[in-house]
């Protein structure tokens, strides 16, 4: 199935990518793996390695994932995702909060009554 990406989003996912392969090519150097070795780890070919550490976006999210958890850095990777970390996103849901709360009514029998006015 392919993914038509606006262009809007092109260079942010271009850049990202390129970003995230060359982060998981020294991770898998750092660790003094072989792409063949990484490959048979994460159960793909070497080179789907060499396409997502040269920055392809358009890899599987799946190898990504496997190739995280068999560096060590899936933790990591869902940290930095985490609501907490979505400034942007608290802001906006902030600004939608009403700006008072009224109190709910309390049903009795067949009347409302405001139990605040008692």
């Amino acid at each position: 199935m392919s993914v038509k990406r606006l262009p809007y989003l092109e260079k942010a996912i271009d850049e990202g990518s390129k970003e995230l392969g060359d982060a998981l090519r020294t991770a898998r150097k750092r660790r003094g793996m072989t792409l063949a070795h990484m490959a048979e780890k994460v159960g793909v070919t070497r080179r789907t390695l060499i396409r997502l550490e040269k920055g392809d976006s358009k890899v599987n999210l799946g190898t990504v994932l496997a190739c995280l958890a068999v560096y060590g850095l899936m933790d990591q990777f869902v940290a930095a995702v985490a609501p907490n970390k979505d400034h942007q996103g608290a802001e906006k849901e902030r600004l939608r909060l009403p700006k008072r709360v009224r109190r709910k009514k309390q049903m009795t029998g067949d009347t409302d009554v405001d139990m605040s006015k008692l």
